[in-house]
């Protein structure tokens, strides 16, 4: 308006047309008349207006997918003419800046399905006021919500924002400020994304000479604006972004989806918001690739993890694969402990699928009695002697183990009444015993562990040899073949020379237990810590260069002690550090990504999906990510109709491929609520 006005004002004066338009009002008069409204009696109408209003405002629109953000204040800004056939005779009847305002609000709801959506909407607060002459701004961005349903159109919906914006049009003048002081929200934003409609033009004219006014500055976007702008018969799209929370890769694909969603509704002005598509098939390809993990056919020889370590104990039957203390054993030796112990439950009454627990303090002792367990085909129950005594008489009661092998001090426990508690001086007494069994199948089941329950009741998820040897075979080809590689290259030696020092630091009663054991099996060395060392940051840190560890797995607080604690500093230092269990935290991420020479992935899998379903390098990106499928595994974002969400939007993981969990002990109605069929794949 003041550019329009001061090129008025000099086209008459070079034409010498008179009388100039009028001065400006003096901003000391808007001020006046602010002040004089803030004493009236509409001043009070609408401040109850605000309060009401406000007690029905959603939570606010979240576009952005980072984390954590940056000091960079700085805008991101792109404006694209998206279509130039929309106001048509379809549209007639609806005012341009009521459909502009509607495909933003449709823009909104097909990234949240909120059916109750809020923006920052710019009021002017000049018609009526003594400010429509002065130069001075009074801007007022006020919340404007609406409730749309799914069957709407692109009709009811600029209805239902001309009804909305007149309501609140009437109480325009009231601060936004002032507003969040009233209902306690000082500092906290009553909306999300902005949507600045811009009705005026920016083409003018001086003296018959074509300008175009260029905007050189803005007001700070502390998230993201959406500003439609009519250019002639076509329609425009302003795009600006905090570059704090949004890359401009971000600002690109919310323009390309913007279109994409014209695109239809120009095809179809009655389509619903509950047809339109946000997803084009050039995003749909993409995250369909994203989504799958590599695939690899596991080897016919290779039916449990067992498989694995046997042709270890076959090839390096004299290499160190336990350590514990300053004991050690070959892998002959574990061999031999392992297929006796198998044949002693065998013989103790132990058969093919039955549930056999374990409930002993960490050691050789423990390793031996799991691996025993499967190599005679029963099912592994890890029991944590840290539980308290109700929890472990729960997980019996829903398990009904056949044995519990515990140590001598515990036989006598109300936990171990309902099963048979076999020590390990009862075992290693029985002389005759029988052979363990070698045709394992992937079908069967390896092991079952309780959740924590942090998600509802505890449960018993039950996982087959086939998903733990999935992730054996993911991890030998991946993480770590890469570590090998490195040390391979430290060491000035060739991958197949090296051997991984792995720490076992990880509850048994944790599905995590099993990440370290995989390095074992494939033929390297376990060191396994007792429960004083594995909680003692600067205990391990000492252990890690005494035993000259390679690789670690911990969760991200144990973690950040052991670097306080110096593990990064001193002659040796550890080659991989695997994290998961837990969310890390960006400055633990970042401070991760400045050691140039350590390895770190971050794993995240549910019980329900065999410890570990996707993982990520520290490398992939500035803030904390989990990353891609493993192998032979699936990830899908999807939104309450299992359709896929857009990149950005929120939606709930769903996983699929081989290592899914085989169900919930004796829990079939739980078990068909959780582990559904998959829409992606054909039956």
């Amino acid at each position: 308006a003041i550019s329009q006005n001061i090129a008025s004002a000099y086209n008459r004066f070079i034409s010498a047309e008179r009388p100039l338009p009028e001065k400006f009002t003096a901003f000391y008069e808007v001020i006046e008349e602010y002040q004089a409204y803030t004493r009236s009696e509409n001043y009070m109408v609408d401040k109850s207006f605000w309060q009401e209003y406000t007690k029905q405002l959603p939570e606010p629109i979240q576009l952005s997918t980072r984390t954590s953000y940056s000091n960079d204040q700085k805008a991101i800004s792109r404006q694209e003419v998206v279509s130039n056939t929309l106001f048509s005779s379809s549209f007639e009847q609806a005012q341009m800046s009521d459909i502009s305002m509607a495909l933003v609000f449709s823009f909104l709801y097909l990234h949240t399905k909120q059916e109750t959506l809020c923006v920052g909407l710019p009021m002017m607060r000049r018609l009526g006021s003594v400010a429509l002459t002065a130069a001075g701004s009074v801007v007022n961005v006020l919340p404007l919500k609406i409730t749309v349903n799914p069957d709407c159109t692109m009709h009811d919906l600029t209805q239902l924002i001309k009804r909305s914006l007149r309501q609140v049009k009437r109480h325009q003048k009231y601060d936004a400020e002032q507003i969040q002081r009233d209902v306690g929200q000082i500092g906290q934003p009553l909306y999300g994304p902005m949507l600045n409609y811009k009705p005026f033009e920016s083409s003018i004219d001086v003296d018959g000479v074509a300008c175009v006014t260029h905007i050189l500055s803005a007001g700070p976007i502390d998230d993201i604006e959406f500003s439609p702008a009519i250019v002639g018969d076509e329609l425009a799209l302003g795009v600006s972004a905090n570059s704090a929370k949004y890359t401009e890769e971000a600002v690109n694909l919310f323009i390309e989806r913007f279109k994409f969603m014209l695109s239809q509704i120009e095809a179809n002005p009655e389509i619903t918001l509950e047809q339109l598509q946000l997803l084009s098939s050039k995003e749909r390809n993409a995250i369909a690739s994203w989504s799958q993990g590599p695939l690899q056919e596991v080897a016919e020889c290779h039916q449990s993890v067992l498989d694995v370590f046997t042709e270890q104990v076959n090839t390096r039957p004299n290499e160190t694969a336990l350590a514990f203390g300053k004991q050690y054993w070959s892998f002959a030796d574990l061999n031999a402990l392992m297929l006796s112990r198998a044949g002693r439950l065998k013989q103790s009454g132990i058969t093919r699928g039955d549930i056999v627990g374990v409930a002993l303090a960490r050691g050789p002792e423990y390793i031996v009695s799991m691996m025993a367990i499967m190599a005679c085909g029963a099912t592994y129950l890890p029991i944590d002697l840290n539980y308290p005594e109700d929890r472990m008489a729960s997980i019996v009661n829903q398990a009904s183990p056949k044995a519990v092998i515990i140590q001598q001090s515990l036989v006598d426990q109300k936990w171990t009444k309902g099963t048979t508690a076999l020590t390990i001086e009862q075992l290693n007494s029985i002389e005759k015993h029988a052979d363990a069994i070698s045709d394992l199948s992937r079908n069967e089941l390896a092991y079952i562990i309780f959740t924590s329950g942090s998600t509802g009741a505890p449960k018993g998820v039950m996982n087959s040899h086939g998903a733990l040897l999935n992730l054996l075979y993911s991890h030998q080809n991946t993480i770590f073949k890469r570590t090998i590689e490195a040390i391979a290259q430290q060491q000035d030696c060739s991958p197949e020379q090296v051997r991984v020092h792995a720490a076992h630091t990880t509850s048994f009663s944790f599905d995590a237990s099993w990440e370290q054991l995989l390095w074992m099996f494939c033929g390297h060395t376990l060191y396994l810590y007792d429960e004083e060392q594995r909680k003692d940051s600067h205990e391990l840190v000492q252990r890690v260069r005494h035993d000259q560890i390679n690789a670690l797995d911990l969760p991200p607080s144990l973690l950040g002690q052991l670097l306080d604690a110096n593990l990064m500093q001193g002659q040796h230092q550890p080659t991989l550090i695997m994290i998961g269990s837990e969310a890390i935290p960006q400055n633990l991420w970042a401070r991760l990504r400045s050691y140039s020479n350590l390895l770190v992935e971050n794993f995240y899998g549910p019980t329900e999906f065999t410890v570990d379903a996707v993982s990520a390098s520290i490398t992939d990106d500035e803030s904390p990510v989990i990353g891609r499928p493993i192998l032979n595994a699936s990830a899908y974002v999807l939104d309450e109709l299992l359709q896929l969400v857009p990149v950005g939007a929120l939606g709930e993981l769903y996983l699929a491929g081989n290592g899914i969990a085989k169900g919930y002990l004796n829990q079939p109605a739980m078990t068909a609520d959780r582990f559904i069929a998959n829409p992606f794949e054909e039956s």
